[in-house]
């Protein structure tokens, strides 16, 4: 039940994609964290299948993590990220098979089993929208070429819009089949999942837990007030209210809401026993009245 997609619009190669992973990021990158380490190889032991990670943040712990698991991770599905290099500063193309080798050499794999980009734009610099399209492009082919050549099992984006999607599906010969975005009671993105499973891309969606990066962004950008704590939801009285319903926990009750939205989840955590509790959220269901209610929080 951890490894079936559910809708039948969504890429066949990804129809073995585990639907419940473990996020790693804001890990640093130049050592191994112990515990970052020892979360990943609980996660492989307690059943959970796919791990989330990036060449910026983590992939020495998820190595490290990786071998401490033994068999447990000779299934493991590793979903990697790279990103856009501004023209000028760095070849698009190079960058990408710069950090590809640096997260294989980071992981200690020989193959990647999906990677995507980090963020639609040039984050090094400022840069015109043709630029950051130009450099999706380049970026892009340079992807196809590892599947190509079966260094990497599938590719795909993240932070991305139907309409960037668009614009790649205009010119991919391999299509990306994974929008890794924010999903949660409170950032329910029904519509780009809706979108996404149109085109036959999977959608795997990071803080479950209502973290909202979003508002986070929006706030910043345009100054307005953003109170983050606001919007941790294990704590929120409709999540508990819930969770007293169906008899599980706050945690596992998020999840479940984003299972049945039909997106992959990846929560974060470092404590071994919060990992093995996130399967329990196969062991439940949500009616379409508290799924409802906790659309409401959006």
């Amino acid at each position: 039940p951890t490894t079936r997609m559910r809708d039948s619009k969504i890429h066949p190669i990804l129809k073995s994609l585990p639907l419940l992973g473990l996020g790693t990021g804001g890990t640093p990158t130049d050592r191994i964290i112990p515990p970052v380490a020892a979360a990943v190889a609980a996660a492989l032991t307690s059943g959970v299948r796919l791990i989330d990670c990036a060449q910026n943040y983590g992939e020495l712990s998820v190595g490290a993590g990786l071998r401490e698991a033994g068999d447990a991770a000779r299934d493991a599905f590793v979903l990697s990220k790279v990103d856009l290099a501004p023209l000028g500063e760095e070849e698009p193309a190079a960058r990408v098979r710069r950090q590809i080798a640096r997260s294989l050499a980071n992981l200690g794999r020989e193959k990647l089993d999906a990677v995507i980009f980090h963020w639609p734009i040039c984050l090094d610099k400022v840069a015109d929208e043709a630029e950051h399209a130009q450099a999706r492009r380049i970026a892009w082919q340079a992807l196809e070429q590892f599947v190509d050549d079966g260094v990497v099992g599938v590719i795909g984006c993240s932070n991305w819009t139907p309409e960037l999607i668009d614009e790649t599906l205009s010119y991919a010969r391999i299509r990306p089949v994974i929008n890794e975005v924010e999903f949660s009671p409170v950032c329910c993105q029904s519509a780009l999942v809706k979108a996404c499973s149109d085109r036959g891309v999977a959608v795997v969606g990071y803080s479950p837990y209502g973290t909202c990066w979003m508002s986070a962004f929006m706030g910043h950008c345009h100054k307005v007030p953003w109170h983050g704590e606001d919007t941790n939801l294990l704590g929120h009285e409709a999540v508990r209210a819930v969770a007293a319903e169906v008899g599980a926990t706050p945690a596992q009750v998020l999840l479940r809401y984003s299972l049945q939205h039909n997106v992959v989840v990846i929560p974060k955590s470092s404590k071994p026993e919060r990992i093995a509790e996130s399967v329990g959220a196969f062991d439940i269901s949500l009616s379409d009245a508290q799924m409802a209610r906790l659309d409401a929080l959006n």
